[in-house]
C-alpha cells in the first residue's frame, strides 16, 4: 500500500525508527559529554585541594604534627593537623583538617570527598636520607564517566628518630618561588609595595576592588604592632586599638561621668553656650514657664570622630524661666 506521496508505510516505519535511533543517539552523546565535563570539573577542584594540602605541610610544624611518629613509607591516617600558637601565652593548639570521608561541595554537582591518606616509598622522589610520598585518594562521587577514583601524589622530605618513626617533615617542593609572592617565615609577603586585587594599579598598600573576608580566628593580641589590625570576634568586627579590641561601631561611652552643660533664662531675651568637643551629646533636660519660650540644640561643628554643640534658650514674656541642660559623653 502505498500514500499519495509515492511512499509506501514500511518505508514510513523505517525512517521513522532510523530518526529515533539517531535521537537516542545524540542523547546518549549529550549525556556522556556532561559526564566528562562534570569529571573535568571535580578533577580541577580536587587538583585545588592538593595545592591547599601541599601549601599546609609546607610548614614544618604541621607536616611535623600530622606524620610525628608514623613509619615511612607504610602508615596510614585518617586527617592532617595544623598549629596555632598564642603569641600572648605561647599555648599551642590543634585543629584537624582535611579528614577522610569529608565531603566537599563546591555546588552545581561538583560534589566529592577524600577517600584515604597514605604513606609510601617511591621513586623518584629521593633524598639521601631517604624518601616518601603521600598518596591522596579523592573519590570523585557518582554521575561522571570512567573511573570515580583520583590519585595525588605529594612529595615530603622528612628526618626519623632511633625507632625509625618521622620526627620532622615537610612538603618537598622540586620549583623555587617565582611570582609577586615570596615567603618568609611562613608568611606570604609581597615583593612590591602595593598589592591590588581586581585592579589596574593599587592606590594603597592593599587595594582591593570588590568583596574582602576577615579572618575568623584571633590569631595574634592587640598590641603595638598589631594596631588597627581588623578581626572578627564572634558575630562582630573589631579593630585593635590602644592595646584592646574594640568592636567597629561600638561607641565605649561612660555614661556614669558626663559633662554638664546648663543655661538658665529669667528675663525675656536670649543666650546662648557652646560645648566642647565630645563623643556623643543629648538634651538631658529642659524646663519651660514661658508658652513662647524655648531650648534649641543644634551641632555647629565635627572632626572625624569627635561633634561641638550650641545650646540657645529663647523667651518673649516679661516673667520666664526657661533652663536647658546637655549632657556630653566621652
Amino acid at each position: 500500500m502505498r500514500g499519495n506521496q509515492g511512499f509506501s508505510i514500511i518505508q514510513v516505519l523505517i525512517a521513522s525508527t532510523a530518526v529515533a535511533g539517531l535521537a537516542l543517539v545524540g542523547l546518549r552523546l549529550a549525556e556522556d559529554q556532561k559526564k566528562i565535563a562534570l569529571k573535568t570539573s571535580r578533577s580541577f577542584l580536587v587538583g585545588y585541594i592538593k595545592k591547599e594540602i601541599s601549601y599546609l605541610l609546607s610548614s614544618e610544624k604541621n607536616c611535623s604534627l600530622t606524620f610525628n611518629g608514623k613509619k615511612p613509607g607504610s602508615d596510614v591516617i585518617n586527617s592532617l593537623s595544623q598549629v596555632f600558637v598564642d603569641k600572648a601565652t605561647g599555648e599551642i593548639s590543634r585543629s584537624s583538617r582535611f579528614n577522610v570521608s569529608t565531603v566537599y561541595n563546591f555546588g552545581k554537582e561538583n560534589i566529592f570527598s577524600i577517600l584515604s591518606f597514605r604513606l609510601s616509598s617511591e621513586a623518584p622522589y629521593t633524598t639521601e636520607k631517604g624518601y616518601n610520598v603521600l598518596n591522596v585518594e579523592f573519590d570523585l562521587g557518582d554521575g561522571i564517566i570512567g573511573s570515580n577514583i583520583f590519585r595525588a601524589k605529594i612529595p615530603i622530605s622528612f628526618t626519623t628518630n632511633e625507632k625509625g618513626q618521622i620526627d620532622k617533615c615537610s612538603v618537598k617542593t622540586k620549583s623555587t618561588v617565582n611570582g609577586p609572592w615570596i615567603i618568609e617565615n611562613q608568611s606570604m609577603v609581597p615583593k612590591n609595595k602595593n598589592v591590588g586585587v581586581s585592579v589596574n594599579e593599587a592606590a594603597a598598600q592593599l587595594h582591593v576592588n570588590g568583596d574582602m573576608g576577615i579572618a575568623s580566628e584571633n590569631f595574634q593580641p592587640c598590641d603595638e604592632k598589631s594596631e588597627g589590625v581588623l578581626a572578627k570576634r564572634g558575630k562582630t568586627i573589631a579593630f585593635c586599638d590602644g592595646g584592646q579590641w574594640r568592636n567597629v561601631g561600638d561607641i565605649n561611652l561612660n555614661f556614669k561621668k558626663p559633662e554638664s552643660y546648663r543655661l538658665s533664662l529669667l528675663t525675656a531675651g536670649q543666650k546662648e553656650r557652646e560645648t566642647k568637643f565630645h563623643n556623643y551629646c543629648a538634651l538631658n533636660r529642659i524646663k519651660i514657664s514661658d508658652p513662647l519660650g524655648s531650648c534649641r540644640f543644634e551641632k555647629i561643628a565635627q572632626t572625624d570622630s569627635k561633634s561641638k554643640y550650641r545650646i540657645q534658650a529663647f523667651s518673649n514674656g516679661k516673667s520666664t524661666m526657661i533652663e536647658c541642660e546637655v549632657y556630653c559623653f566621652d
